[in-house]
């Protein structure tokens, strides 16, 4: 006989995001994309089932009555339920707990208002362009970010595997989503292959690049998840055959669908998911850590439908291309004085996010000072490092950064291959956020490096996107989760 007896052990509770509603005939649980109902009649006969429900009890409590247990079953196999801390965790565990969380993301992404706005044909042409671009973007990214895991990953496992998955995808940007149709009408394949990334699609590329650098387990998690909307496929036929006739655009889409076939046929999802049917342990940190870069790379993927709503403008087609330099600004230091205003915004920036950004500036003028070659640009790089290093924040008691605040360290990171691209950024940021600035003798062989480095033409567009990744990380106000193993 059931007692009622309170649940005291620690996990195996319903999570907080799993929804139960109860109506005079019925008690509907949902979590991420699963609902079920219940008849009210029989929970209320069954008390153990009825103390669960409300989160009275446990998993393990509710286990202990045999009426409870293909209920509780069910809810395991979708993930409702919380997991006991560990120390360690096997691949198989991890991605057991990385289910549920997948389906979570998906729900949330897929509950965007900018579908149905594409659906329903109230987008306007830049922002049905800004989502095609999007999407051509992502694809772009797959194979760049594969190769990376394959050359300078962690682990030489799974570098093979990402070898393959590189050779495998970096051409289908150009094959499937280079959008080169009439269908577009004045809209060329060139003006897609210049078009300025929208924001969050360059904070998920050079997020997505850092992780496949020092991570391999988040980059595993991150592939998976992108590979899995695969199960979503009989939906994304319909969606397009909808917008292709919104649009008056019918064929647009049978490039993507075919690239859908091949990753059904070579069943990517899977391969992905077999680099976890592993007994291979990880510490219960290092899974934070590659569930943290996992969510970061959903949220970024997800901000991209927000950016693609801002760029739903009903008026003359507007295509994000890159500036060019003006007649004046024939090097770096002209292009830089152009883009300059005085605009000092570290009383936007939390404590947190510049303590991360202190720390991300400071690794970055070291990776930069790794790729110096020149006498001035080695000086100005090693200056901005030997300052950064002063009065470098403690990190031990940090709270989690924002995301845009991650984007920002990110960009800095991947423009450091460059040193003098990356000088050029780091004044830029410097002027946003007047701790970094260098003067006095400190900046001199800077302005040195600056004006006589001749502007590359992508100098006005570098300018550009990093400050839209600080007005991003200024305006912002949201976290990374401080821990996704029991959400």
């Amino acid at each position: 006989m059931y007692n009622g007896v309170s649940g005291s052990l620690i996990g195996g509770q319903l999570k907080k995001d799993v929804s139960v509603v109860f109506s005079e005939d019925k008690a509907t649980i949902s979590y991420a994309l699963w609902e079920v109902a219940l008849p009210m009649a029989w929970v209320k006969s069954h008390p153990v089932i009825d103390d669960l429900l409300h989160r009275k009890i446990a998993r393990a409590e509710a286990l202990a009555h045999p009426v409870a247990e293909p209920l509780v079953s069910l809810l395991n196999a979708q993930g409702c339920f919380t997991s006991p801390p560990k120390p360690r965790y096997s691949l198989r565990e991890v991605k057991a707990l990385f289910d549920p969380l997948r389906s979570e993301w998906y729900a949330a992404y897929y509950a965007h208002p900018a579908w149905q706005r594409l659906r329903h044909g109230q987008a306007s042409r830049n922002g049905l362009l800004a989502w095609l671009i999007h999407n051509y973007h992502i694809s772009r990214a797959a194979g760049i970010v594969a190769a990376r895991m394959a050359a300078l990953g962690k682990h030489p496992d799974w570098s093979t595997f990402f070898r393959q998955d590189a050779l495998e995808e970096y051409w289908h940007c150009d094959a499937y989503y280079s959008l080169d149709t009439p269908l577009l009408h004045d809209v060329g394949p060139e003006e897609i292959k210049a078009y300025l990334p929208l924001p969050s699609s360059l904070a998920f590329e050079e997020h997505t690049l850092q992780v496949a650098e020092s991570d391999p387990l988040g980059h595993v998690l991150i592939a998976y998840f992108q590979e899995s909307s695969i199960a979503f496929e009989s939906d994304s036929d319909d969606f397009y055959q909808t917008v292709e006739q919104q649009y008056q655009v019918q064929g647009l889409f049978t490039p993507w669908k075919q690239h859908i076939q091949i990753d059904v046929e070579q069943e990517h999802a899977d391969g992905l998911g077999q680099l976890l049917a592993s007994d291979a342990e990880v510490d219960a940190a290092q899974l934070e850590r590659a569930l943290s870069h996992a969510w970061l790379a959903f949220y970024f993927l997800r901000s991209g439908l927000d950016d693609i709503l801002q760029q739903d403008d009903s008026g003359r087609l507007q295509l994000r291309q890159p500036p060019v330099p003006d007649a004046g600004q024939d090097t770096m230091l002209g292009c830089l004085g152009r883009q300059v205003q005085a605009m000092d915004i570290s009383p936007r920036l939390s404590a947190t996010d510049m303590a991360h950004l202190h720390h991300g500036l400071h690794a970055s003028a070291f990776r930069a000072l790794g790729f110096a070659r020149g006498h001035d640009q080695l000086i100005a790089c090693g200056r901005y490092a030997q300052k950064l290093s002063r009065r470098l924040p403690a990190m031990d008691k940090t709270p989690a950064p924002g995301p845009w605040c991650v984007a920002l360290v990110n960009h800095m990171q991947e423009a450091a291959h460059c040193p003098s691209t990356w000088l050029m950024l780091a004044s830029l940021l410097a002027e946003r956020v007047q701790d970094f600035k260098l003067e006095g003798e400190w900046g001199a062989a800077l302005e040195r490096e600056l004006g006589r480095t001749l502007a590359v033409r992508r100098a006005p567009a570098a300018l550009l996107q990093l400050d839209e990744l600080i007005a991003r990380c200024a305006a912002n106000h949201d976290r990374v989760p401080a821990s996704l193993l029991n959400v």
